[in-house]
């Protein structure tokens, strides 16, 4: 479900955020322009695979290892990492009960 998510976004071109509309204490659409980009990217390159790859659990597999690489690198210090990762699952619950509320 998930990765025909990600598909269809990529497809329809999804909410298209421009940089040059994104001012400097604009973080609602400086996070959204991120997103879109890592997000047509991540589609890009995951039809790049052989085909017997692109399946829902590579997508997430490879969403995993993206975070912790973020996380481990970006994040082990001074901060706790895994802390870190409690309060992004915090925030990607509250975005999916958005998006729940919203359909």
């Amino acid at each position: 479900m998930l990765y025909a998510e990600v598909e269809a976004v990529a497809k329809n071109g999804g909410a298209r955020y421009s940089v040059s509309d994104i001012g400097p204490k604009d973080f609602a659409n400086g996070m959204n322009y991120l997103g879109q980009n890592l997000t047509e990217t991540l589609f890009t390159c995951i039809h790049e695979l052989p085909m017997p790859l692109r399946t829902p659990e590579m997508l997430l597999r490879s969403i995993e290892t993206l975070l912790t690489n973020l996380l481990h690198q970006r994040f082990n210090t001074p901060n706790d990492p895994h802390k870190i990762l409690d309060s992004l699952c915090e925030h990607i619950h509250m975005g999916l009960n958005d998006l729940s509320t919203r359909s």
